[in-house]
């Protein structure tokens, strides 16, 4: 008993396969052989996958004792650095001083500039005044000069240039 296949060309140019069974099958034997095939090849495929998984699976392993063992590293640097908190603590606190001690130093430094700014100010105020009395004795002196000069006073004093 031999199964044949046959292949004939429909109308539109197509390809048609025909499975021709002998007598000696029936539909039941055909669809218990085809289910047979499909169970097989599916443990064949869940057997690959179940061994590809068990393989990527010990990689995922070596891959995490690599980084099991980059974070104890880190752990270990992070205590060496650890250690070394008091000591750039220390660091800071005298950097801090100093800081401080210049601040300080820039601040007398800025009050006395201001103090002396407050000095040149006044100074500048007291040069202003004197220089406006001066101006007003300059006026007066100079008011009383044309009155000096003005022809009634040359009268009074009997100066003959003044015209009658």
């Amino acid at each position: 008993m031999r199964m044949e296949a046959s292949e004939t060309e429909d109308q539109a140019g197509e390809m048609n396969t025909t499975i021709t069974v002998p007598r000696g099958f029936n539909l039941n034997t055909v669809v218990q052989i085809v289910g047979f095939l499909v169970l097989f090849g599916t443990v064949v495929a869940g057997w690959s996958n179940l061994q590809n998984n068990q393989t990527n699976f010990g990689r995922f392993i070596e891959e995490q004792k690599l980084f099991n063992g980059k974070v104890e590293e880190r752990f270990v640097n992070g205590g060496k650095i650890l250690s070394q908190v008091p000591v750039l603590q220390n660091d800071l606190a005298r950097i801090e001083a100093t800081s401080d001690k210049a601040n300080s130093a820039q601040d007398d430094r800025i009050g006395r500039l201001a103090d002396s700014a407050n000095d040149i100010r006044s100074g500048v105020s007291d040069l202003k005044t004197q220089l406006a009395l001066v101006k007003q004795s300059l006026d007066r002196i100079e008011a009383w000069g044309d009155i000096v000069q003005s022809p009634i006073m040359r009268r009074r004093n009997g100066s003959s240039d003044v015209p009658n």
